[in-house]
């Protein structure tokens, strides 16, 4: 048997839940600074197609430079930031779990004051019922942290996927506008290679975006594999995983949500309600499925 769903309502959790939004949220804010570098480094090169300069070479290079710099410096940053969020959501679900937290992996917890400071600054009342409802209390404990780590990798598992779609499309999209105007410009190949230059920041920041998306899919897929693993043999013989295989698959999402590339919130919010409705369904078929 298993209090997951009641506990997870309760005053110190739901403080986590609060403490871990807004330290994401600082983490997307800083984002948008990189957002705002590869912005510049999309329009830069078409605003000097229709404004060029006198000196527009030695411009074209010192912006380039300062742009790649910065998004360099900001990554190190963010990587910070996210840490943070990512252990005050790890402590949510070891606690609700109940499972020792991990020193080598997660190092220290974060403060109990910062998390309350956080908490203070998160003013919506929209995190009760974190995990399905579905997850009853008459499941073992072992069979309902699977679930819930099933909810955690799947969802952020296919959202990724149609980030990645949205983040090819926009690639397409840009160069293939890009070369569209510098044709229907007459524009030298000389000077339409130098204008591409700035561009240079936003096609990195897009491949190794798209790239630890891939390898996030991947290694989710990977823990999703072993999740059904131990749903089989539970279906098969009633063979319940161990704490160990739990903390297992649990040191593997924390290690994935240390990772700095995430999902903005209003690609989020787009799926938000799909995806409970969808978590839902699944989780009632799965329990109807292992206990027959």
């Amino acid at each position: 048997m298993n209090q997951i769903i009641e506990n997870q309502n309760k005053p110190e959790f739901i403080r986590l839940l609060k403490a871990q939004r807004i330290a994401y949220s600082i983490s997307k804010r800083y984002s948008s600074v990189e957002y705002l570098i590869i912005f510049i480094s999309m329009g830069l090169p078409l605003y000097l197609i229709f404004q060029p300069t006198s000196d527009q070479q030695s411009f074209i290079i010192i912006i380039s430079g300062i742009l790649i710099i910065i998004s360099i410096l900001l990554d190190s940053f963010l990587k910070n930031r996210t840490s943070i969020a990512s252990k005050i959501q790890e402590e949510f679900d070891s606690n609700l779990y109940d499972l020792k937290w991990n020193d080598l992996l997660c190092e220290e917890k974060v403060e109990n004051e910062t998390i309350i400071k956080l908490s203070k600054n998160y003013f919506e009342n929209d995190l009760k019922d974190w995990y399905s409802k579905e997850i009853k209390s008459n499941l073992d404990h072992e069979i309902a942290v699977l679930f819930c780590q099933k909810s955690n990798v799947y969802w952020d598992k296919d959202l990724r996927k149609k980030y990645n779609v949205f983040l090819y499309g926009l690639l397409v999209v840009y160069y293939v506008l890009f070369f569209i105007i510098g044709y229907v410009k007459n524009i030298p190949f000389e000077t339409f290679t130098l204008l591409i230059l700035p561009s240079l920041t936003f096609l990195k920041f897009q491949i190794q975006l798209i790239n630890n998306q891939n390898q996030i899919i991947n290694k989710k897929e990977i823990i999703t594999n072993k999740i059904n693993f131990f749903f089989n043999n539970y279906k098969s013989n009633k063979s319940k995983p161990l704490q160990t295989d739990l903390r297992e698959l649990q040191n593997a999402i924390f290690s994935l949500r240390c990772h700095i590339s995430k999902i903005p919130n209003w690609f989020y919010k787009i799926y938000k309600n799909s995806h409970e409705s969808l978590t839902n369904e699944s989780i009632r078929m799965k329990i109807n499925e292992i206990t027959k």
